[in-house]
């Protein structure tokens, strides 16, 4: 474990709770104040005096755990039905063609918006803030992805609420180990030590791009009050915009060894003057070492729409975040560029290669694992597991075009191009977070790819 100021940690994690209150009052902004962060803290203390039993265990008791099963399968019967998946090489995959369907569910929905744009851990280029809210079915959180197949139907959005979001896929895993049911190979070993008592989380590494980013952004923005230790880049000594990685040496492949990367921080307080600021025309322009990407980050809200507080330094190139002490998501944006994969999860991570339970890969971006971290997968047999994500938005896009007749990409005044190609936040990356977790929890798989005949006939 990275070691962490119990006191230090949930201070930094109160001040950024705002944004979740504000998220549920229909995208009403409300102002933020030091007595609701008092009352988030307090809540925060409750909860853990209740879960510090539990978490000593690695899980939620035997007895709760089947309850919640029960609970589940009688709620939601048809996330738990075969039909959903196919076989393929001895896995169990979702067929997306057949079995993944947007819906307007979002009045239906438990919670159906989880954050709002105020999220700091959210990157500005990302938001689709108005001051008001559109009409029904106009939002991007009014559509949400359901598994659907014959008779069978799976709302993935109120399953992985009543789930109990990553906490609850890890709860599950961890009472299947203890009951000897199958579980993916290479993760046999998290939750409880019995002779140390010692858990440690079931660990997931995401390597990818931009679009892999949003699942990382949308998971801690989402399941904030349950995180128990979040960690990102801190001063990076490289950029990875375009005109940065063309002017490397083969456009930026494996061009940054390990003391070019930030050390892994929390981010601070967000009234903190020194380093959080609202950067619009007034401010942040005569700050040295700034990049212009954070120069006036009004230009990407619409008018009227708050802004949020910039952390200056602080990005998600490199980003861990735990929940309930059980599962862990540790994320590198383009391992490719990194000459020193290794060296990652040893100084940024601080994760054993042999301790990973589940890869998750952008399609094409497993070709550069270097050979002695591949090894190390192949003999734990976590790489025959892995997962590989679409390499780009375009299978989710396509499925919501086809459903919607939309595409919810980002259209804020930065967008020149409207709308983009990365999705709307809150919105579809949501989605692929509900749907992440869901394969986590079967221990099944996603098609690899489909042709462009295919992404046709959708």
């Amino acid at each position: 474990m990275i070691p962490t100021s119990k006191g230090q940690n949930e201070r930094q994690l109160c001040t950024q709770k705002r944004f979740i209150k504000a998220a549920k009052f229909s995208f009403l902004l409300v102002p933020f104040s030091l007595v609701l962060c008092i009352y988030l803290l307090q809540e925060k203390d409750q909860s853990q005096e209740h879960q510090h039993l539990n978490i000593k265990l690695g899980g939620a008791s035997v007895d709760s755990v089947k309850d919640t099963d029960q609970r589940l399968r009688a709620k939601h019967p048809g996330c738990f039905s075969k039909n959903m998946f196919k076989d393929h090489e001895g896995k169990s995959r979702i067929f997306n063609k057949k079995t993944m369907v947007y819906s307007l569910l979002g009045r239906n929905s438990t919670e159906s918006v989880r954050y709002n744009h105020l999220c700091p851990y959210m990157k500005f280029r990302y938001n689709c803030a108005q001051k008001k809210p559109l009409g029904y079915g106009k939002n991007p959180t009014d559509w949400k992805l359901i598994l659907k197949h014959g008779s069978d139907q799976c709302n993935l959005w109120n399953f992985i609420h009543d789930l109990g979001g990553p906490i609850g896929v890890a709860d599950m895993l961890i009472q299947r180990q203890h009951q000897h049911l199958p579980t993916r190979k290479g993760s046999q070993d998290y939750g409880t030590n019995k002779k140390t008592e010692e858990a440690r989380p079931f660990n997931v590494v995401l390597f990818g791009n931009s679009y892999l980013r949003q699942i990382i952004e949308s998971l801690i923005c989402s399941w904030y009050n349950d995180i128990t230790y979040v960690a990102i880049q801190k001063d990076a000594k490289f950029k990875v915009d375009m005109a940065f990685l063309n002017a490397q040496p083969n456009g930026g492949l494996q061009s940054f060894p390990i003391n070019m990367t930030g050390d892994m921080q929390a981010m601070p307080q967000i009234w903190d003057s020194e380093h959080c600021k609202i950067c619009d025309s007034e401010h942040c322009k005569n700050i040295q070492n700034v990049s212009q990407y954070y120069k006036n980050v009004s230009r990407f809200y619409h008018k009227n729409v708050p802004i949020p507080q910039v952390c200056i330094g602080y990005d998600d190139n490199i980003a861990v975040v735990e929940f309930g002490k059980k599962i862990r998501f540790h994320f590198l944006f383009r391992p490719s560029l990194h000459q020193d994969q290794i060296g990652i999860f040893d100084e940024k991570f601080n994760l054993n290669p042999k301790d990973v339970d589940l890869l998750l890969f952008s399609n094409g971006e497993e070709e550069f694992t270097p050979p002695e971290l591949k090894k190390i997968f192949e003999s734990s047999e976590v790489w025959k597991q892995r997962i590989t994500w679409p390499k780009n938005i375009q299978l989710f896009k396509t499925i919501q075009q086809r459903d919607s007749r939309q595409w919810f990409g980002a259209n804020n005044p930065w967008i020149i191009d409207s709308p983009d190609s990365h999705a709307c936040m809150p919105g579809p990356p949501d989605d692929e977070v509900n749907l992440l977790l869901y394969l986590i929890f079967s221990n099944a798989t996603m098609r690899q790819k489909l042709n462009q005949t295919e992404l046709k006939n959708f």
